[in-house]
Order: structure tokens, then C-alpha cells, then sequence
């Protein structure tokens, strides 16, 4: 959101009075507050913070909340260990350290201080986990901010980023569409089959010997009216490309792009019998528990070097 918009805001503010609704909470992706509120060339630490103050302002107002909270993904954790769980591709390998607004840092520091008000900060999952846990939790009394498109898939409140238009999508909803966007269950699926290439995310390379972008998932989900419909069309769709090894590639994909729901962001929540995948288990249970080994091994196996690289550090610090 640039100042520009921010003014448009301030101007017809009041057609976008919602009324507080006690018990409503906003939650505010604080990466994209940081982007966003940035500002240009000749921006200055206090301009950035005053940007930044107005957004929030806006949002709350526009929202219906009560409060907010902003969220916060910490530099140098494991992601919700998406990063022992990516084979195909690494998980946000693509991601260079390219230039970022000047106030950037300026703002990140002021989130991650309580600045700007209350903050959740997170290094043992993503922030969008977090969305994902007040969404399943309690969809009626959160407000999901952010311009990431991977919290479609989460039941609640979506505020616009920009136009701060806002709509519920209700939990357990398979398919909605709303500003031509996809909203639910399907929108999961979709990614299941494009990918996410934000994160570098695969998802499905081929289908049928095509590749699978974002018109052919379409296509392949076209008819599609529930996860039971869904599941079976991705399943396929993996044998098609990966034969025996379809399980452990589909199951890799989901831990990756499933915004998990429990408080303590599972990496094995969408293989779990109840996740997402929860009738692959049912009807595919040994090919799903030999996938569920493998991903665990990887797991394990990322921690145990973490713990190796800790007990030397603190090893050579008590030496020195």
C-alpha cells in the first residue's frame, strides 16, 4: 500500500465504516507492512513509520476489529521444517538477497519491538501458519491481512490489501470465488497441482505428459465439488507423473503448502489420517504410511544436524 493509496483511503474512509465488532481481531502480515510502508529513494525512517502507522490504521477501521496483531516469520528458523521437508525443489531456494526498500529494516526492527503494537514472532513455522491457526480456530472472529495468495485456502475474514474490500469465507468451504480470486478448499488443490513458485513450490511438473501450470489445474479441478472429488483427481494426476513414488512427492507437496491449523504447527499435519489427505489413508494406507516415513526421516534427520551444529557452538564458546 503506497502513500498514495493511503490518501485515497483517508478521502472515502468513511464508506468503508464497518462498526467494531467486539471479540473481532485483525491479523496483519508484517512482511508485507515492512514492504509495502518501505517507501522509496527519498524516504526517511520517520515517514516509513508514520506510513506504516496510517496502514494500520485503515485496516483496523476497515476491518471491524477490535484489535490486531501483527505476524511475523524470524530470520533463521526451520519454516515449520518445510526446509528438511522440500526434495524436488529447495523450499524458497530461488530467493536471492535482492534489494529491499530503504526503510525496510527500519520498520522490521520497530515490528519486532512492539513499536507498532502487538506482534507475534515465529522461527519454528511461518506466519502464515499462525493465519492458518486463528482461521480454523475461530474463523468468525479473525480478519486475515495480507497480499499472499496462500492464505486463500484459510476459513475467515479476507480484507483486502489494497482495496480493503472483505468478505467471510466459512469454514469447510470447497470452492469460492471472489474479486476473480479463488478462495477454500479448492484453492489448496489448485496449489497442489501449479505449485507456488513464490516459495518454489513444484507442485504437480506434469500431468498426463503436459505441464501443469495453472490452466491445466484448472482444468484437471473443473467439475470438481468437494475434497472427496479433489483428492481423487490429484492422486491420479501424481501417479500419472511419478508411478510408485506418487504418494511421497504428493505428501511432500502438502506439508509444504497446507497453512497448518494447530497451535503448534505440525509439519505432518496435512499427512496426518485427519489432514487434508485424510482419504488417501483410508484408501491408500500403506502407500501413505511408507511416504509418512520418509518425510519423518528427513525431519529427523534435519534436527539431528541442528543439534550437532548447537552442542558445537556452545562447545566452542565454553572453550574459548
Amino acid at each position: 500500500m503506497e502513500l498514495s493509496d493511503i490518501k485515497a483511503l483517508g478521502n472515502g474512509a468513511h464508506s468503508m465504516l464497518r462498526g467494531t465488532v467486539p471479540g473481532r481481531i485483525l491479523y496483519i502480515d508484517g512482511d508485507c507492512l515492512a514492504y509495502s510502508c518501505g517507501g522509496g529513494e527519498d524516504s526517511s525512517p520517520a515517514s516509513a513509520r508514520y506510513n506504516a502507522n496510517q496502514v494500520i490504521r485503515n485496516l483496523l477501521t476497515a476491518s471491524g476489529a477490535e484489535t490486531y496483531k501483527i505476524l511475523l516469520t524470524g530470520s533463521g528458523g526451520h519454516k515449520g521444517h518445510r526446509y528438511a521437508v522440500a526434495r524436488t525443489k529447495p523450499y524458497q531456494g530461488q530467493r536471492v538477497s535482492g534489494t529491499k526498500p530503504p526503510q525496510w529494516w527500519y520498520l522490521r526492527q520497530l515490528l519486532e519491538t512492539g513499536a507498532l503494537g502487538e506482534f507475534l514472532l515465529d522461527f519454528d513455522r511461518e506466519a502464515d501458519d499462525r493465519f492458518g491457526q486463528f482461521g480454523w480456530t475461530d474463523p468468525e472472529n479473525t480478519v486475515i491481512c495480507t497480499a499472499d495468495k496462500d492464505m486463500r485456502m484459510i476459513p475467515g475474514h479476507h480484507l483486502g490489501w489494497r482495496d480493503l474490500s472483505m468478505f467471510y469465507l466459512p469454514p469447510d468451504t470447497y470452492s469460492k470465488v471472489f474479486n476473480d480470486k479463488q478462495y477454500g478448499w479448492k484453492w489448496f488443490w489448485l496449489q497442489m497441482l501449479h505449485g507456488d513458485t513464490a516459495d518454489n513450490i513444484p507442485g504437480l511438473p506434469l500431468a498426463y505428459g503436459k505441464k501443469c501450470g495453472e490452466v491445466t489445474a484448472g482444468k484437471l479441478l473443473r467439475g470438481t465439488q468437494s475434497n472427496e472429488d479433489a483428492v481423487e483427481v490429484v492422486r491420479q494426476a501424481y501417479e500419472s507423473c511419478y508411478g510408485d513414488s506418487w504418494a511421497v512427492n504428493l505428501s511432500e507437496q502438502a506439508c509444504l503448502l497446507w497453512m497448518r491449523s494447530s497451535s503448534d504447527a505440525c509439519w505432518e499435519e496435512a499427512i496426518r489420517p485427519g489432514g487434508p489427505l485424510k482419504l488417501l489413508w483410508e484408501a491408500e494406507s500403506d502407500a501413505m504410511r511408507q511416504a509418512f516415513r520418509e518425510l519423518s526421516g528427513r525431519v529427523q534427520l534435519a534436527k539431528d544436524i541442528n543439534d550437532l551444529a548447537a552442542k558445537a557452538i556452545a562447545a566452542g564458546s565454553v572453550e574459548g
